[in-house]
């Protein structure tokens, strides 16, 4: 006997299927998340550039274009340059930067063809996913040479003399051997930019890359295996970062991953790895080099306890090997590998054949971590109907300090001509502080004739002052030099973003070694079809976000002659008017960058490092919370024509110092 059976295709994501969410096969309707999937309907109507461009316009979602191909994703807010709270897979595979953890569009291997979906959950995330997941995570799927056998290449035209060509070809060699090879190459002109002063070389305009990708699938009995190799080649672009733009030239990235499935047991091992070729910072025109390795292994496995009870159990280990060869890493190269393990349990219960319970429990270890951290979930999902779904949901994520946080150690910009430096610190695991060590206060150290750490006494460096006033015409030869009790000393903040001196009012205490931040999310959501026409989706979220990690700032202030002391001082010896004016120019205005004054020297922690540069560093601050909602409305007008509509609100665009608990304006 035979049977004729139809299949359709279902017009609505939201019933369609999911593995991100609980990291097994589900409806994404019956998540216990907040989850969009974009299929192959929604994405043959896209032209895309890089995959992370589908995600545009999908509920929640930030997606903020740095040029041509650059592209940041986040969702719920926290945007930043460089993004790395949120986890972006292919294949479940980590697809970050291996040592700096940052998700860069453009090194994405897979082509258009070649993807079969595009997952998207919105909030944390870590119950299952761990470290960087707590604003959620974009997981893209590509498709089994099995199912998609055949040869495709396209090319994509357009202004900013923009090519980008791709080609795939899937074949199955007989029932248990499927091979797939895929490629692309992208070219364009970046669009112009306005030279910044600070850079020392001028930015390429061309942008171009390369990439490839070799997936070979086995199937033998119940076994399912996958091998995927892939690379990255950048020729030349330019990369934002938290201390300015690089320029990249010959950057590789490649990975290589075996991933094996057998029933409710998934496990894998990848590698991935960087190259960054000659590639320079455009402030300093310092190399970077980076040749990082990130191994992992994972397994899980699941077991039904009766038909209402199901259990998914996992482990998974992390090393980042960071190799930056004293540039990235800089004096702390060699003490800067990141271990990592963590492990999960999940239970689903259904408690009724409408109510179910979800709930999960994840424990992580780091190396560099005094403590290990719980990450829980819980919730409730109730289905009324078929193609209804209500949940309440509890999730706690937490987002280590990742390699460069606390290893950092690189050169950021000068002071040019005068002879200091910024440097870009992390924090190590002593933290900084600030002893009263140096004549019963606290220590600087100058670049001008001395080493180590000194007495803070601007006035000592009188002589550096004459000299330097010198250069610029001013003869101050003949006025004795002041002592402390002439002339106060005055600590002042390089301010980054104007690039004045402010007065500091911080005082000098420690910052503690960074801890991870934790984020608790409250939500509440609806996904339902009705009619088998119209798709609503509504989530509602409070999420407080606890020792929230800055981006790098600047910690340690710089030593001046006090202007109003020096001004007076300088009235015995010339006209009142000329003395205001020339200790204006050496001892500075507060917040001018036109009259930032000659710094003498810089305060400085305890630190065997510590010189006279500038540090620039990272700092937890207290919490924050915010609160929003994201909708979602489709409509299916025909059979070939729909319409769909987002709107998200979140409740806190910017955090000011006081909300932060910053000790910095």
């Amino acid at each position: 006997a035979s049977r004729d059976f139809v299949l359709v295709v279902e017009p609505f994501p939201i019933l369609g299927a999911s593995v991100t969410a609980g990291r097994r096969p589900e409806k994404a309707l019956e998540a216990p998340a907040s989850i969009s999937v974009l299929d192959v309907n929604d994405l043959e109507t896209h032209q895309t550039v890089s995959p992370l461009d589908y995600v545009e316009g999908v509920p929640g979602v930030d997606l903020a274009s740095q040029g041509i191909q650059a592209r940041q994703v986040t969702t719920r807010g926290f945007n930043a340059i460089f993004g790395q709270l949120l986890t972006l897979l292919t294949d479940y595979r980590h697809a970050s930067a291996p040592s700096l953890r940052v998700n860069l569009a453009q090194t994405l291997v897979p082509v258009p063809d070649d993807i079969e979906r595009v997952e998207l959950l919105r909030g944390p995330a870590s119950a299952l996913y761990g470290p960087s997941a707590a604003d959620g995570v974009v997981h893209i799927i590509t498709k089994s040479p099995f199912e998609s056998q055949g040869t495709s290449v396209d090319v994509l035209v357009g202004n900013q003399s923009l090519l980008h060509a791709t080609f795939r070809d899937a074949t199955a060699f007989n029932e248990r051997i499927a091979m797939r090879v895929s490629g692309q190459y992208f070219r364009g002109d970046e669009w112009p930019v306005v030279p910044q002063a600070s850079e020392l070389a001028p930015r390429e305009r061309v942008q171009e890359r390369a990439s490839g990708e070799l997936r070979l699938d086995g199937r033998f009995g119940e076994t399912e295996a996958i091998v995927n190799l892939g690379a990255f080649h950048g020729f030349r672009y330019v990369e934002q970062t938290t201390i300015g733009a690089t320029q990249v030239h010959d950057w590789e990235i490649g990975h290589a991953q075996l991933r094996v499935n057998r029933g409710r047991l998934f496990a894998q091992a990848y590698v991935n790895w960087n190259g960054a070729g000659d590639t320079f910072v455009l402030q300093t025109l310092a190399p970077i080099v980076d040749n990082s390795r990130l191994l992992v292994g994972q397994v899980q496995h699941g077991v039904d306890l009766g038909e209402r009870v199901s259990l998914t159990y996992g482990l998974d280990l992390q090393r980042t090997d960071t190799r930056t060869g004293g540039t990235i890493s800089g004096r702390n190269e060699g003490d800067d590998t990141i271990d990592e393990i963590g492990g999960y349990l999940q239970g689903r219960v259904s408690l009724t054949d409408e109510l179910r319970a979800i709930g999960a429990l994840r424990l992580d270890d780091h190396n560099y971590l005094t403590e290990a951290v719980w990450s829980p979930q819980i919730g409730l999902v109730f289905e009324p109907e078929e193609g209804q779904a209500v949940r309440l949901t509890y999730n706690r994520a937490f987002t280590p300090p990742v390699p460069t946080d606390l290893t950092l150690d690189l050169l950021a910009g000068s002071f040019d001509p005068l002879p200091f430096d910024l440097r870009a610190r992390g924090v190590p695991l002593t933290g900084y502080s600030w002893s009263q060590s140096c004549g019963g206060g606290y220590c600087m150290q100058t670049p001008f004739g001395t080493t180590g750490p000194v007495e803070l006494d601007a006035t000592a460096l009188w002589p550096t002052v004459v000299q330097i006033m010198a250069a610029g015409g001013v003869d101050l030869s003949g006025i004795p030099a002041p002592t402390a009790s002439d002339v106060a000393t005055s600590v002042r903040l390089l301010n980054l973003s104007t690039g004045a001196f402010d007065a500091y009012n911080g005082g000098f205490q420690a910052i503690e070694p960074l801890r991870p931040t934790l984020t608790n999310t409250f939500e509440a959501g609806y996904k339902g079809v009705f009619d088998g026409r119209f798709a609503l989706g509504i989530d509602a979220y409070f999420t407080r976000r606890k020792d929230f990690r800055g981006e790098l700032d600047v910690v340690t202030p710089n030593a001046f002659l006090d202007a109003n002391d020096l001004a007076a001082y300088l009235d015995d010896y010339m006209p009142a008017a000329e003395a205001a004016a020339l200790a204006a120019v050496i001892g500075g205005v507060d917040g001018d960058p036109a009259l930032g004054g000659i710094p003498l020297g810089t305060v400085v922690p305890d630190d065997p490092l510590a010189g006279s540069d500038v540090l620039l560093t990272y700092q937890n601050f207290g919490q924050v919370d915010v609160w929003g909602t994201d909708l979602f409305l489709e409509v299916l007008l025909t059979d070939r024509l729909t319409w769909a509509g987002t709107y998200s609100y979140i409740s806190d665009n910017d955090f000011n110092a006081a909300e932060l608990g910053s000790r910095f304006t």
